[in-house]
């Protein structure tokens, strides 16, 4: 089972901190806009907590956040509740099997992004059953994981841009890097955010001396320590042709 297709309460805790203190969704939601900017309605693919579903809500009339996590699905609701957001379907569904009207309920999806979610034909399939006549994949463009002590590089599958040419001719691509670090209440929360991110083998490393090392402190009353980090990714935007 992928890590992320469930959420832990701490998981959550520590996402929406995060997503306080970076600009990276609000980055990737204007270059998805700015790709396609006549779609009225787009559809976040493996939402999570719905970060990017709710940037994404600014610029475009209706998003859909669609994941497998109903934890991660009751908190992108309750944010939308929260901030009174009105144009956001949170749906709990899996994209792989489930049927078209339950994921999407009667909207048409007029482009859909893959965030780190699905491969590329995983991508192309679900969009062209859902009749989505474009889609924007957004693929890591680091091979070391972010929050492990002792720099564990991460499977790196190239292939994707095999796969990608196999599947159409017609593509854009980009890169882009946007801070994307995480934000701390404490040295222990730190650590706990370690324990439950890092892939190092040898867990004994996970030290709070060794992570207050990596730590900036900061002069901000609810979050005195920071942990900088920038998410550096690659964007591909294809056209499908919307075929069912």
């Amino acid at each position: 089972m992928n890590r992320m297709e469930f959420w832990t309460p701490d998981m959550i805790s520590f996402m929406k901190d995060a997503t306080q203190k970076t600009a990276y969704f609000s980055v990737l939601a204007n270059k998805v806009k700015l790709l396609c900017p006549e779609a009225k309605t787009v559809l976040d693919a493996g939402c999570g907590t719905g970060s990017l579903t709710l940037e994404l809500s600014k610029l475009f009339e209706c998003a859909i956040g669609a994941d497998l996590s109903s934890s991660a699905i009751e908190s992108l609701r309750e944010e939308t509740i929260k901030k009174n957001i009105k144009n956001i379907r949170a749906v709990n569904c899996d994209l792989l099997k489930d049927g078209v009207e339950k994921i999407t309920g009667g909207l048409k999806p007029e482009v859909m992004v893959f965030s780190l979610f699905g491969s590329v034909s995983q991508a192309f399939e679900i969009s062209g059953r859902l009749g989505c006549p474009k889609i924007v994949i957004v693929k890591r463009a680091y091979k070391t994981h972010r929050f492990s002590l002792t720099g564990v590089p991460i499977e790196y599958d190239s292939s994707f841009r095999e796969e990608l040419n196999s599947l159409t001719e017609n593509y854009t691509e980009e890169e882009f890097e946007v801070e994307f670090g995480q934000p701390f209440r404490s040295i222990e929360d730190a650590v706990r955010f370690f324990e439950i991110y890092s892939r190092d083998k040898d867990r004994s490393v996970i030290t709070m001396e060794n992570v207050e090392k990596l730590l900036e402190r900061t002069e901000e009353k609810e979050f005195p320590f920071y942990l900088r980090k920038t998410r550096k990714c690659l964007l591909f935007s294809a056209e499908t042709g919307g075929r069912r």
